[in-house]
């Protein structure tokens, strides 16, 4: 009876040495550092007056993803004031007057966030409001305050 062959070892792949994946790990690390380099090259180039279009659409598409992250906050603010509103004709004076109020605390906090939003971009001057002659939010600001 002859004897059955025997199977010839699988070759196992031996796995890299701690050395070959270091030296991949580099050269990954190499590619991605003159990927960033490459980027802040072009970053560097882009300026309204040079490449207007390109600065443009850039900062379209970054005001884009804010407006698409503030979007569920402003339509929730939204939803919230015309529930109030919607209600108020329909609810008892001492209610009316918590509705009243609570509008009321809205508005006057929008108004001061926004006229210190607006200041310290200088209404788009360039200034800080309190720097400009003709400044008209500064004294408001201290009449109301002091």
């Amino acid at each position: 009876m002859r004897a059955s062959p025997v199977p010839p070892k699988a070759v196992e792949e031996t796995p890299p040495t701690t050395l070959a994946r270091s030296r991949e790990l580099d050269k990954a690390l190499k590619r991605v550092q003159i990927e960033i380099d490459a980027r802040k090259r072009l970053r560097l180039r882009l300026t309204l007056l040079e490449r207007p279009i390109a600065t443009l659409g850039h900062f379209g598409a970054v005001m884009g993803g804010w407006v698409l992250q503030t979007l569920p906050y402003v339509v929730a603010a939204a939803l919230i004031l015309a529930s109030l509103l919607g209600a108020r004709p329909h609810v008892s004076l001492e209610a009316r007057e918590r509705i009243d109020s609570v509008i009321f605390g809205l508005m006057f906090v929008s108004w001061w966030f926004g006229l210190g939003v607006l200041q310290t971009v200088g209404f788009g001057s360039g200034l800080q409001s309190g720097v400009r002659p003709n400044n008209t939010c500064c004294p408001q600001i201290l009449k109301c305050t002091c």
